[in-house]
Parts: structure tokens; sequence; C-alpha cells
């Protein structure tokens, strides 16, 4: 972003499609824990030129520290959802479900497929972060680092990201 009515124009989107409080979009990566930022670094080295990394990029072996965090979104065919290909344990053990499997939109609902999808669409990474209050855990907090992939550079058919549960977050977009 160039200038600051750019700067204000991705806020105010981030806003207006962070519609449940329980997952609101940060576009500016305002991180409070400190872990997924090692993951966006990760991601920007993988470029190639302009073309977005691919999943074929990412070695598990070089993400270990990350590995209990990561979540794989795979788009489905029509590219009006997102499917859940894989979701860490730490997370599972943390949230107490396992999404694996499903849509997005099963999982949650149609307003989180909406800033999945303004990710994809767009191109950018986004933070995504609340409190676990779907789970009646509204005493848990969570950060989410989502990066886009694309095979062929350009389309995005995937978002890799890292859930992370800081103590307490207290910046709200």
């Amino acid at each position: 972003m160039n200038s600051a009515a750019e700067v204000l124009d991705a806020e105010a989107i981030a806003r207006a499609i962070s519609i449940p409080s329980w997952f609101r979009l940060d576009v500016q990566l305002r991180f409070v824990d400190a872990r997924p930022i090692a993951l966006l670094e990760h991601w920007q080295s993988r470029f190639r030129g302009e073309l977005l990394p691919c999943r074929a990029q990412f070695d598990p072996l070089q993400l270990k520290e990350h590995l209990g965090h990561l979540i794989i979104l795979k788009a489905d065919a029509a590219h009006n959802d997102f499917r859940y290909r894989l979701v860490g344990t730490e997370i599972v053990e943390q949230i107490g479900r396992d999404v694996t499997g499903k849509l997005i939109g099963e999982a949650y609902d149609a307003r989180a497929v909406k800033v999945i999808k303004y990710l994809a669409e767009h191109r950018i990474p986004g933070r995504i972060f609340g409190r676990v209050d779907w789970q009646e855990k509204d005493y848990l907090h969570y950060e989410t680092l989502l990066l886009p992939l694309a095979d062929d550079g350009y389309n995005v058919d995937c978002l890799l990201g890292e859930m992370v549960f800081p103590p307490h977050i207290d910046s709200i977009v």
C-alpha cells in the first residue's frame, strides 16, 4: 500500500467484512503473538518475482516449529468456499473440535467464507482474530495468519495459515 488513503480503505474494508465478532480481519497484520510473523517471512521468501508462492514450496521439515498450529485451506471447484485440508493438533486441542475435511461454510458460516474469499481474491495475507466464543470459550483469544498460495502464481487455490492463542488481545480493528 502506497498511501494513507489506501491504508484507511483497507482498514475500512476489513471492518466492513468482519461482521462476526469472533472472526475479525486485520489486513495490516498487527500480530500480538510473534510466531506467525516467522511464517509470514517464510512465505515472503518464496515469491517467484510477482508470482505467489505455491503449496509445493513449503516443506514440512522447514515448518517444524509451526506444525501443531498450521491450517491448510483448499478452494473448492467453484472457488465459492474453502475446505479445511489440515488443522493442526494444537488447534484442535485448544478449540475442542476438529473441522478437517469441512468447508468453512459448514464449520462456521457465510460471513467467515466472505472474509477468506476476500483474502483469496485480493491475493493478500490477513490476520484473523477474536475470541473462541463460538465454542463457549470466550476466555480464549486467537489470531490466525492466512497466506494465499497459487500453483500458477496468480489464481489462489489454497491458503496456508497458522493459528496461535495469545493470552490476551487488546487491539480490535
